[in-house]
């Protein structure tokens, strides 16, 4: 699932690659970009946004609720952010398109 995936390479910080000055710097990056890019591909080029908004919803949830769950993992969160706000943008596109379909307590939990 989309879940496990961020939560993996979240979680990717203790292998070798990561662990020299440059490698921990680009650990944020591949998070950041994998959480973009499943948001890319699976809600917005596979018209899932179009065709079920509410799955749509979910699925970039869980990415943002593994980010969040996992967060205590990342050792230099602050590096190649442009990746992350992207990501949020795409988060935010589906929350749109959703809205309209989504019930008060939905928004609620949401929020």
């Amino acid at each position: 699932t989309m879940y496990t995936r961020v939560a993996k390479k979240m979680n990717a910080v203790t292998q070798k690659k990561y662990q020299s000055h440059w490698g921990s710097k680009r650990h944020a990056l591949h998070v950041y970009r994998l959480m973009k890019n499943l948001m890319e591909d699976h809600c917005i080029e596979e018209k899932v946004i179009q065709t079920n908004p509410l799955l749509a919803e979910e699925m970039g949830r869980s990415v943002f609720r593994a980010f969040a769950e996992n967060w205590h993992v990342m050792e230099r969160p602050g590096y190649d952010t442009d990746e992350f706000r992207e990501a949020v943008d795409l988060y935010a596109d589906v929350l749109e398109a959703a809205r309209p379909l989504l019930s008060a307590k939905q928004v609620e939990e949401i929020v």
